[in-house]
């Protein structure tokens, strides 16, 4: 899923007018892929195609110039009006502005921040294969929720993190997923998905709802704090274990797993007739144009199925990045530190924000925060599923969850374990409980590799539900 989150928002700037897009630089070039050199060889030697017929595709030369208006290209979009709430948010903590207004000013300066974070690593992940590129990813894509997440602890709210980090997996899988659904079903009467890559993910997500269901259970026979602690590490380790064996898995053992079935199904910038093994080839001494970036094979040549007679061009953009991976780099550690700057404030607001409005800190951690993090992500999921990449939208809700339940939730135990702070798997029954019954629900609807408006009305109903249960507790 670390594949189709990062392509959603690629597929999405590139293709749409969206509230964060802003030209590219592409490059043409006509379908016909080899994800690896040797195969391309053994493919074009049939047709007599000799190694001269390729042609390397340079990197641009990135200058100064270049990359500062490609970086104020980035910054001057609709969100980022909303990063004018930063320095706000920082002087209402440090001038004493009342708990209020600090709590709202930084859980606002939250949403830009979060947005640039996610392009940055995805201008930088563009310098690499897709390996790199989707460890990169599954780095700082929850980079928010991992940085929040320490800030918690070091403050000791752990109810507040293990809130979070729950809100987090149930508001994707829920209310991501279900708009998603429904605003593509809205467009399109029946969506198509792989679902093999969804339910590697499901399985994942099951396995993280038994990590948090046992020490769960195990709380309530009076064991020793101890005792639990050591549970709640060992399987922290366990599940961390796990996530680095699935990333090996879905991006080299098993990649065509996880490929987008839409691509083949639905887009119609990817016609059947182009996917199709080749049957035969009109003047095969009409040498194509072979374009390799990032040790991908890109080519243009008159490819004839036995469903097609005539030659067929399609153009499709081959991104490449607008700054240079030493801005990208320099630029991803500033968010990094912008980002823990404000979650340092928003946190230590939250308890004269509870003690004077009243909020639970269950729904500030279910409800509130867990939208900070994932609001530019809301937006790419329904807006590819508007566009009928039902792929995508799957890698960005399904994947950010899987990503939040086996990389950020251990890693928050392991951050308690080194404070010195007693953040454990043990949540509350009733979390544990919703977590199990969320994932029956969203195993139920997408084992079937379809999905439809109504789908997505039942996970929105769902997240209601879960919002007003934790409103009253």
């Amino acid at each position: 899923m670390v594949l189709q989150r990062m392509r959603a928002t690629s597929y999405l700037r590139r293709t749409m007018s969206d509230p964060f897009s802003r030209r590219r630089t592409t490059l043409p070039y006509i379908v016909g892929i080899f994800s690896q050199k040797n195969d391309l060889y053994k493919n074009l030697i049939n047709t007599g195609i000799s190694k001269n017929s390729f042609k390397e595709t340079k990197i641009p030369n990135y200058t100064w110039k270049s990359d500062a208006i490609a970086v104020l290209d980035i910054f001057f979009t609709k969100l980022n009006i909303l990063f004018l709430f930063v320095p706000f948010g920082v002087l209402s903590y440090y001038l004493e502005w009342g708990a209020l207004a600090t709590f709202w000013f930084n859980f606002i300066a939250l949403i830009p921040l979060a947005n640039l974070l996610g392009i940055f690593t995805e201008e930088l992940a563009l310098h690499t294969g897709e390996v790199v590129g989707g460890l990169l990813n599954a780095t700082f894509g929850n980079a928010v929720e991992a940085i929040l997440t320490v800030q918690g602890i070091r403050a000791g709210l752990i109810t507040v993190v293990q809130g979070t980090l729950l809100g987090s997996i149930l508001s994707n899988l829920l209310l991501v997923l279900g708009m998603s659904f429904f605003a593509g079903g809205i467009f399109h009467h029946v969506q198509k998905f792989n679902e093999k890559g969804a339910s590697f993910s499901t399985s994942l997500l099951m396995l993280s709802c038994m990590a948090i269901s046992i020490p769960t259970i195990v709380a309530q026979f009076d064991l020793p704090q101890h005792n639990i602690l050591m549970i709640s590490r060992l399987t922290a380790i366990l599940l961390s274990f796990t996530y680095v064996l699935f990333l090996f898995f879905q991006l080299y053992t098993h990649i065509n797993l996880f490929r987008d079935e839409s691509i083949a199904s639905n887009d119609k910038s990817y016609p059947s007739y182009m996917i199709e093994n080749i049957s035969s080839v009109k003047y095969p001494n009409d040498l194509p144009n072979i374009e390799i970036y990032n040790n991908n094979i890109y080519k243009n040549y008159p490819i004839i199925s036995q469903n097609f007679n005539n030659y067929q061009l399609y153009d499709v953009c081959l991104e490449l990045p607008t700054i240079s991976w030493q801005i990208g780099t320099v630029l991803i550690l500033l968010c990094t530190i912008l980002i823990s700057i404000i979650s340092e404030c928003l946190v230590d607001s939250i308890n004269g924000f509870i003690s004077e409005w009243r909020f639970s800190e269950n729904f500030i951690g279910v409800i509130l925060l867990p939208l900070v993090g994932n609001a530019a992500e809301h937006i790419t999921a329904v807006s590819v599923a508007i566009k009928n990449k039902t792929d995508l939208t799957i890698g960005v809700a399904i994947g950010s969850s899987t990503q939040i339940a086996l990389f950020v939730v251990p890693f928050s135990v392991i951050v308690g374990w080194l404070l010195g702070k007693p953040m454990t798997l043990s949540f509350t029954p009733v979390s544990a409980i919703i977590l199990l019954l969320t994932n029956l629900i969203v195993i139920g609807i997408v084992q079937d590799g379809e999905s439809n408006w109504f789908e997505g009305i039942l996970l929105i109903i769902s997240y209601c539900i879960v919002a007003v249960v934790y409103w009253y507790i």
